[in-house]
């Protein structure tokens, strides 16, 4: 498999989209250019300042906030499940380290709080993300007191949800009841599993 360098220009302050579309006019100017697929079919990927090789999925994303160490950037197809690695990639900043990376800290009391906090931010971010059947991310502002249980929040983000999809009010208890049970059985499941230290 042959790589082509192709030098282009471009202002720190240029999205990773606006480079993307002026890449590929750029390929146009080859023969093969037909071999490609859309613009969207691909990402960029680079080296990061601390040392890791990153995938680009935010295409919104500024040249001068990716702290890459060297101004390249390579466009490959994405493998795998990308709502997954955006996701893990949310949760690592979070939790200060790569979700990969999670299991291979010893420290039962580090384990258990980033653990928690692994948990938190996975509700929280899989509420905050909703993805429609035409994959637009919708985001919804709730009007709660401040003292509500995450319980509730959810439960809260669940009506505001289902309202656009005219249910009964019948089916809404239904859909927040069900949620319920989801996160009872979760709670029991959690309960369930050997602590750190390997005791029962």
């Amino acid at each position: 498999m042959s790589l082509t360098l192709e030098t282009l220009e471009c202002l720190r302050a240029a999205t990773l989209i606006t480079i993307k579309h002026e890449l590929f006019k750029e390929a146009r100017k080859y023969p093969l250019h037909h071999l490609l697929q859309e613009e969207t079919s691909y990402i960029f990927v680079s080296v990061t300042q601390d040392a890791e090789r990153e995938e680009f999925y935010y295409e919104t994303s500024r040249l001068c906030d990716l702290r890459l160490f060297q101004p390249f950037l390579k466009v490959i197809e994405p493998v795998g499940n990308r709502e997954k690695k955006i996701l893990n990639r949310e949760i690592g900043f979070a939790i200060g380290m790569p979700v990969c990376e999670f299991d291979l800290v010893k420290d039962p009391e580090v384990q258990d709080f980033r653990r928690n906090i692994l948990n938190v931010c996975q509700i929280i971010v899989v509420i905050w993300v909703i993805i429609s059947d035409n994959n637009d991310k919708q985001k919804y502002t709730l009007k709660i007191n401040h003292d509500c249980l995450q319980e509730q929040v959810i439960a809260e983000a669940i009506r505001k949800k289902t309202r656009s999809m005219l249910l009964s009010p019948e089916q809404l208890k239904m859909c927040v009841q069900e949620y319920q049970v989801c996160e009872e059985l979760h709670h029991a499941w959690q309960d369930a599993q050997p602590h750190a230290d390997g005791k029962g």
